[in-house]
C-alpha cells in the first residue's frame, strides 16, 4: 500500500482493474477465510472465527 497513491485502487483484479465482488468472494475470499479456521483431525470446523467480511477489508484499507 505504501507504493500506491491516494487515487489508486487498494485491491485489483488479477489482470488489473476493478475487483468484481461476485467473483472475488467465491474465488479468493471465502477460500482464504476457510483456510484460517481451526479444523479437527476429523475435518470438522471447530469455530466460525474469523468472521471477516469484504466490508471489514474495505474499512481496514
Amino acid at each position: 500500500m505504501a507504493s500506491k497513491n491516494r487515487n489508486e485502487l487498494p485491491f485489483t483484479a488479477a489482470e488489473g482493474g476493478v475487483l468484481r465482488i461476485a467473483t472475488f468472494r467465491t474465488r479468493r475470499f471465502n477460500k482464504a477465510i476457510e483456510s484460517v479456521r481451526p479444523v479437527s483431525d476429523d475435518g470438522e470446523v471447530l469455530s466460525d472465527f474469523p468472521k471477516a467480511t469484504i466490508h471489514d477489508l474495505r474499512s481496514t484499507a
